[in-house]
């Protein structure tokens, strides 16, 4: 019995262009013959967007040169034929070179059924940078963040006279939150003590009666919870956990009940009219630039637009007769498949283990390199406070490296061997090969996640062959992890993600999904 089970989807991904442009591209030998195909490419208005969203300032270029307004360069003509190649040859989605469909595992007896139409869709958003240059703005302009609703930092624990808790650094190591300390006072334990009253949450104003009402001067008051805002031990609502497309739609929200003058909302209402027009990428991005601007003048707006691109697809089928054949072969596999590594995860369940066994601690005392275990390496955990080591970086004991185990390594080099000797074009591992690796190492069926994807290239030489997979990557922690990405350009594809998200909570380690396809377009 296989361990692993089918879902009924799958998420193909193809380049722009068909596969065999790449081809007749290359095989050009003059210079000018090649600035013919390429002029006569990027005169395509699709194309014109893509790389547009790719590279604003050399589009502008690539146009006066179709124009002949200006004359090429050998820079200009090598940069748009790597354009032409990435856009006729990689699958991996970027900007509206390449992009995804969602298609569907039917019970058939045909094969394959993957038929292009002529209209993609081009999904647009802003970049995370803007969002968050945007987010910065309104938290410095008093008739905003006086309006907020504010939350206490999650992290924040008592440790003797001190406050611990993590912020995120600005020492330009991107994600990385530092362990911080502030001293415990009167003011600031009944500050703490109000929110945990109100369920973690207060209105700025709030804050300001409760200083006031301790004898704090109508001056002091807002410079105290604006301190506390600035050390992060409270964050405002604007504030996002993940910023992604629904990110918009939801500061919008907030603005409708704070921006009272308008000032921020207005010009945001409209940027997401043009997110949504069916207008050229060009154009929407033109006028959203002129409504960011007043709004953070100080970002640089250069990539302001993130794009997706919906293939569009008039038959989007792969049938189950074929899946389950490679499914079989995932399972004959098996036994190559490399033992999970012991993560930070594993050190700090096992050090939990030995250090508190049944006892029940809060996470933040555990996660203490003081007073609990610790996580990880923790690098800068006190670099900004520690005068003698915060210049010290990377201590680590010096010794042998380790590798991992391979029990199939001797068995790689005397097949390589062996195809050296005899001349081979092949190598092939046979089931006895695979049933001899499987006896050499302990592999169980918990080694593998509950969800997972593998990612390939449907493959064939002509028309009238059987098409080939091409496995180039498999394995992640969940199938989830790579459809997130995509989830909001199709509202099918959405559906299914919020069934992992369902799966996942109840699933066991015997049902293992395989979700996703790559396709070079024939």
């Amino acid at each position: 019995m296989s361990l692993f089970h089918l879902s009924d989807y799958f998420l193909l991904r193809t380049p722009l262009l068909p596969a065999a442009f790449a081809v007749d591209l290359l095989t050009i030998k003059e210079r000018h013959e090649i600035e013919e195909k390429l002029r006569h490419l990027f005169q395509n208005e699709q194309l014109k967007e893509a790389l547009f969203l790719a590279s604003p300032a050399f589009s502008v270029e690539v146009q006066k040169w179709l124009e002949y307004k200006k004359e090429s360069s050998s820079k200009m003509i090598a940069s748009l034929l790597k354009y032409a190649i990435r856009m006729s040859t990689r699958s991996t989605p970027f900007g509206l070179f390449a992009g995804v469909s969602f298609g569907n595992i039917a019970v058939s007896e045909k094969k394959v059924s993957l038929i292009r139409a002529n209209a993609n869709k081009a999904v647009l958003k802003l970049d995370a940078t803007i969002l968050t240059g945007i987010i910065e703005q309104l938290s410095k302009d008093k008739r905003i963040y006086s309006q907020l609703y504010y939350r206490i930092n999650p992290t924040l624990y008592l440790d003797g006279k001190y406050y611990k808790y993590y912020q995120k650094g600005s020492n330009g190591k991107k994600g990385q939150h530092i362990l911080k300390r502030i001293r415990l006072t009167p003011v600031l334990d009944r500050v703490i003590q109000h929110f945990e009253r109100n369920k973690r949450t207060s209105h700025y104003q709030s804050l300001i009666d409760l200083l006031q009402g301790l004898g704090a001067s109508t001056t002091h008051a807002p410079l105290f919870v604006n301190n506390l805002i600035s050390l992060g031990i409270i964050s405002s609502e604007l504030q996002p956990n993940v910023i992604g497309r629904g990110y918009l739609d939801s500061l919008i929200t907030t603005l409708e009940r704070v921006d009272k003058a308008e000032n921020y909302l207005n010009p945001l209402l409209t940027i997401k009219r043009w997110l949504h027009s069916s207008q050229s990428v060009i154009e929407i991005r033109t006028a959203i630039l002129k409504l960011l601007q007043p709004l953070a003048p100080d970002l640089d707006m250069t990539n302001s637009l993130q794009g997706d691109l919906l293939i569009g697809m008039d038959e989007n089928n792969l049938s189950d007769t074929a899946l389950n054949h490679i499914r079989d072969q995932f399972q004959d596999l098996l036994p190559l498949c490399s033992q999970a590594k012991l993560t930070d995860f594993d050190q700090f369940r096992a050090a939990f283990s030995v250090k508190y066994e049944d006892r029940m601690v809060p996470l933040t005392t555990a996660l203490d390199p003081d007073i609990g275990i610790g996580y990880g390496r923790q690098e800068g955990v006190y670099n900004i406070t520690d005068e003698i080591l915060g210049d010290v970086k990377n201590i680590t004991p010096t010794g042998e490296k380790k590798y991992g185990d391979h029990h199939y390594q001797d068995l790689v080099i005397e097949k390589f061997v062996a195809s050296v000797k005899n001349q081979f074009t092949e190598i092939r591992l046979t089931g006895k090969d695979l049933d001899h690796i499987a006896k050499q190492r302990k592999q169980t069926a918990h080694t593998i996640p509950s969800s997972f994807y593998a990612i390939g290239n449907l493959l064939r030489s002509s028309c009238q062959e059987n098409l080939f997979f091409n496995l180039g990557t498999i394995g992640g922690s969940s199938s989830g992890n790579l459809i997130s990405r995509f989830a909001h350009l199709d509202e099918e594809l959405h559906n299914k993600f919020k069934r992992i998200g369902q799966q996942r909570a109840t699933a066991v380690s015997q049902c293992n999904t395989c979700r996703d396809l790559s396709l070079p377009r024939q």
